[in-house]
């Protein structure tokens, strides 16, 4: 979500420190894994510097910006499997402590992406059970004040009539177009 507004080498740390978060509690789920998929995707970023060093990190994320994205992301992968690990707590303090960030933003950030979660919770479920996965209801019939006849269904036992067709003929150079019944 906040990712793309940092540079190519900030991406590949995010993703370097990402990849220590997941790992760290020596549990990589399906929804980790898919979420590191997502981020990679939302940078249109394939590479990462593994295992970045804290002086590294304080160096490319020097503004409270980008760290504050770094934070927010770090934080939503560690909550998207619905376990919070003490391992990946410990990464997220180190960032904290890393990033100079305070307890109470740590506590607004967290308290931040806990609502996310729960209103992108409550979205993804209007799409489970929006109308439009429901038996479509017929579309009313719009009555219209023309001249033409109206189109009425044959009577039972009974072949509808033939429909006119154009049919365009070529007579010296010019282009006519004639009505003919249509033949089955």
């Amino acid at each position: 979500m906040f990712l793309k507004g940092l540079n190519d080498n900030q991406q590949k740390l995010f993703l370097g420190v990402a990849q220590q978060l997941i790992e760290a509690d020596a549990k990589i789920t399906d929804r980790e894994r898919e979420m590191i998929y997502a981020l990679s995707a939302e940078m249109g970023q394939q590479e990462l510097i593994p295992e970045p060093t804290d002086d590294v990190l304080r160096t490319f994320f020097p503004d409270r910006g980008s760290r504050t994205a770094v934070m927010l992301e770090l934080i939503g992968l560690s909550a998207c499997d619905g376990h919070f690990a003490i391992e990946e707590d410990k990464v997220i303090r180190r960032m904290q402590k890393l990033f100079g960030i305070s307890d109470a933003d740590l506590k607004a950030y967290k308290a931040w992406v806990k609502k996310f979660f729960t209103v992108r919770n409550e979205a993804a479920a209007f799409f489970v059970n929006s109308p439009a996965r429901r038996a479509p209801k017929p579309t009313p019939v719009k009555k219209t004040a023309t001249r033409r006849k109206a189109k009425t269904a044959p009577k039972p036992g009974k072949a509808p009539a033939p429909k006119a067709t154009a049919r365009t003929t070529a007579r010296k150079g010019k282009t006519v177009k004639k009505a003919t019944p249509r033949r089955k």
